[in-house]
């Protein structure tokens, strides 16, 4: 069947590159810099329609370069247009749907939400579900509105008012949409994603080096981009997913140790939409057992041991600074 690939900066760091859809065939480039200082996901897709409303099929689009904020480096957002009305987003690797805090939602804290009443391009479809992500669930009702980023737009994008929500992280976030990129058709709906409807020929994620500093989103080709990925391939139906074959310590003295985590071999999902790095506990303690104690004060940060992991052939490099949290709340440990 079709052929994924990612593509991944081979310098340091694992998350996101590139991903090209040729009638069927479909190269993926992620990349992701280990300290989270320097990701950048490139998605490239060359449709056989291009649904998007204000491009012709098949011609390649201008690009257009999106600033996503940045919150506390924890969380980048950048905007975008539901019905007239404009709603931070976060732009998910991870999820499939475009999701958004309704009026409707009476307990929900966002000051910005999204009002079907004041729009003239709203239709209501009526399905209800629950959407679960690692950091709760919601509520939502499918609908029908004109969405747009940019210059690109979607008239009739099919998108879930959150009527409710069980999300702690959304009552003081910066965005009130979720806005999911997944590669595929969605599971949970029978309408077009909004990356689908786009049509965009290539995407790209890059988020800059320095504390506060923005990221940016590139919806078009941006060639330039590519000149330092490493190619991996996308084993999954679904998500952006790479095989990750094993996780090493490197001490001081450069010697590396593989800690032979993944027998034969693991499955790890490339994903913009969290800032963490998600672990099984047995992994997790595995881990934890090599690179040993860390103190209360961190002191001995920049003694431990560098992560390595091994992603399609190629070795990423991940330093203290990147896995070890720092928090100044006494009641809560500094932990991987």
């Amino acid at each position: 069947g079709d052929t994924h690939r990612v593509v991944v900066p081979s310098t340091w760091g694992l998350f996101y590159g590139e991903t090209r859809i040729y009638f069927g065939f479909m190269r993926v480039i992620l990349a992701l810099a280990a300290t989270a200082a320097s990701l950048r996901l490139v998605a490239t897709r060359q449709p056989v329609v291009n649904l998007a409303a204000n491009h012709k099929a098949g011609e390649e689009q201008v690009v257009y370069r999106q600033k996503q904020n940045n919150f506390q480096n924890m969380q980048y957002y950048g905007d975008l247009t539901v019905g007239g009305q404009v709603v931070s987003g976060i732009f998910d690797t991870g999820s499939f749907d475009l999701l958004v805090l309704s009026a409707q939602c009476q307990h929900c804290a966002a000051d910005a939400k999204y009002d079907s009443k004041k729009s003239s391009t709203f239709k209501s479809e009526g399905t209800k579900q629950r959407h679960c992500y690692g950091s709760g669930c919601a509520d939502a009702t499918i609908g029908f509105e004109k969405v747009s980023v940019g210059p690109i737009s979607a008239p009739k994008q099919a998108f879930w008012e959150i009527t409710d929500h069980q999300i702690p992280v959304m009552d003081f976030a910066r965005f009130q949409a979720i806005v999911g990129v997944g590669h595929s058709d969605s599971p949970s709906m029978k309408y077009n994603t909004m990356l689908q409807n786009f049509g965009v020929g290539e995407f790209a994620f890059c988020l800059e080096k320095g504390n506060g500093a923005p990221g940016w989103l590139y919806w078009g080709s941006e060639p330039q981009l590519h000149s330092s990925m490493a190619t991996i391939d996308v084993v999954a139906s679904h998500h952006w997913g790479a095989i990750l074959t094993d996780i090493g310590v490197r001490t001081a003295d450069g010697k590396t140790t593989a800690l032979n985590i993944c027998k034969p071999t693991c499955s790890a999902i490339i994903d913009s939409g969290t800032s963490l790095i998600a672990v099984p506990s047995a992994q997790l303690n595995n881990v934890v057992s090599q690179i040993g104690e860390v103190p209360a004060d961190c002191t001995n940060i920049d003694k431990l041991p560098t992560l390595t992991l091994t992603v399609g052939g190629h070795s990423f490099e991940l330093p203290p600074k990147a896995y070890v949290v720092r928090t100044q709340e006494p009641e809560v440990m500094n932990e991987l």
